[in-house]
């Protein structure tokens, strides 16, 4: 329940947001551009009364440090920017270049590695692949004598492979190879081919697998390979020492707020998730598959990237969509104070990327690419809208008050106050404020996350709130 939820978050950082020095436009669409600060949308919406945010209040109000973001507008960067800080204790604002580590996106990378493999006829994706791993291989396992495991397989994460979610490794902690990774953890679930799960380790094998091939580094065939020629030079596989690097690292912060011990965690799966990036680099990568499309790129093969878009759900390292008829590709990326997500449009020559350096990203996520929808006109999010109806004054004055709930030994107090002509709530223990409007008689409707309070009083005229038809609160009697 939210309201529980919120007591134990800690005071709000105000973070100023930097001016002209961390952003870069170009002049394409600008007003929608500039319009997506400010019109950050809440999960409801009242009718005929629209609310939108600003993306510095909405990361003051999430106690997020920093934020960065990139518009793709035909077949451009049309816009980008930082905002905050990567470095709070520090006063290092994040800047367009600044870097963050982006966990899964990782992934399409490392499918888009293999498709040029397969086009420098190399390796083919319906392969076994253990006719490619050199320096490890698969465990025995029953399910392999239905049907080996392809390359394809480990792409669209059908392979059977079992998955695992590792935190990575701090600076300090003894790094293991990626060779031990998979022998103590690989085992094979399922017949491989016949069900979807997601699977970390499926990716990680094709790392091993890469390497094998090209003998070599992951870091240094991607580097080589995408990368350079793409010219995403903030960008990089490679484990990173915080204390040395003279790039502009972004910090990650866990929910409180708080710098994590060592900066960030470094990661053995690379393909999987050890990838750092930002926006800016990620906007380069999508906009080469773009122009790939179109048979207009050097780096992937048209071919390769129409093999991709012609898929459905995961396909070769991308997440498909074909809301309303309009074809998306999409990935998202977390690890510990991190969170990444990138969007492409290929028929409209559009996208978004947005990271944050904070485990309190997905809320202003989602507020962010609401305001995207509704400015471009496409269904990544919408909110959920509502018809608000009037109630008298005298009717909200009697709710204005106190209202306690007793539970394991605790005591929570909801306050309701007026505010206009409508009324608000909040938890006595912490600062921030929920909007309310009615929807029913003695219904209200929270505005920031749609919780649901109603009101009822009994024959002796005791008031009780009720929030989400499962906590009951009491009216207190303050004289």
């Amino acid at each position: 329940m939210k309201t529980f939820r919120l007591i134990i978050l800690l005071g709000m950082v105000v973070f100023i947001a930097s001016g002209c020095k961390n952003t870069k436009v170009l002049k394409l669409d600008l007003a929608k551009s500039y319009n997506l600060e400010n019109h950050l949308i809440p999960s409801i919406q009242i009718e005929n009364e629209p609310k939108f945010y600003n993306i510095n209040e909405r990361m003051e109000y999430y106690n997020i440090p920093g934020f960065s973001l990139a518009l793709i507008e035909d077949n451009r960067i049309g816009f980008e920017k930082g905002y905050g800080y990567g470095r709070k204790d520090d006063s290092i604002l994040v800047e367009a270049n600044s870097v963050f580590q982006v966990g899964s996106i990782s992934k399409p990378v490392t499918a888009l590695m293999v498709l040029k493999l397969r086009d420098a006829g190399k390796l083919q994706l319906d392969d076994n692949i253990q006719k490619y791993l050199k320096s490890w291989s698969l465990p025995e396992s029953d399910f392999l004598n239905y049907t080996a495991i392809t390359i394809r397989m480990l792409m669209n994460h059908t392979s059977g492979i079992n998955n695992i979610n590792s935190k990575g490794f701090k600076q300090s902690d003894d790094m293991p190879t990626l060779n031990d990774i998979l022998s103590k953890s690989i085992s094979i679930d399922t017949i491989p081919g016949t069900k979807y799960h997601y699977s970390n380790l499926g990716y990680a094998i094709l790392q091993k697998l890469i390497e094998d091939i090209e003998e070599d580094t992951f870091s240094s065939i991607t580097k080589k390979a995408i990368f350079e020629p793409i010219g995403m030079i903030n960008s990089t596989f490679e484990t990173i020492n915080p204390y040395k690097s003279p790039v502009n690292y972004c910090y990650s912060y866990d929910s409180s707020g708080k710098v994590n011990n060592g900066y960030w965690n470094n990661i053995v799966r690379k393909s999987s998730g050890g990838l750092f990036s930002n926006p800016e680099d990620l906007a380069k990568l999508l906009i080469e598959i773009q122009k790939a499309k179109y048979g207009e790129s050097a780096i992937f093969s048209k071919e390769s990237i129409e093999e991709i878009l012609k898929g459905s759900n995961y396909n070769l390292g991308f997440e498909i969509s074909r809301q309303n008829q309009l074809l998306a590709i999409t990935h998202t990326g977390r690890t510990p104070g991190y969170f990444t997500y990138m969007r492409l449009y290929p028929n409209l020559k559009k996208g978004i990327i947005i990271s944050t350096n904070s485990d309190n990203g997905g809320n202003l996520f989602k507020e962010v690419l609401r305001g995207y929808s509704d400015l471009y006109d496409v269904d990544i999010l919408k909110p959920r809208t509502i018809k608000s109806i009037e109630t008298s004054e005298k009717q909200l004055l009697q709710f204005i008050g106190e209202y306690e709930l007793k539970l394991d030994n605790e005591s929570y107090i909801i306050q309701i106050q007026k505010e206009g002509k409508n009324i608000k709530y909040s938890m006595k223990s912490e600062q921030k404020e929920y909007p309310l409007r009615s929807i029913a008689k003695n219904i209200f409707i929270d505005l920031i996350d749609g919780e649901k309070l109603e009101f009822k009083t009994n024959e002796n005229g005791q008031i009780t709130l009720t929030t989400n038809d499962e906590h009951k609160f009491k009216k207190k009697n303050l004289d």
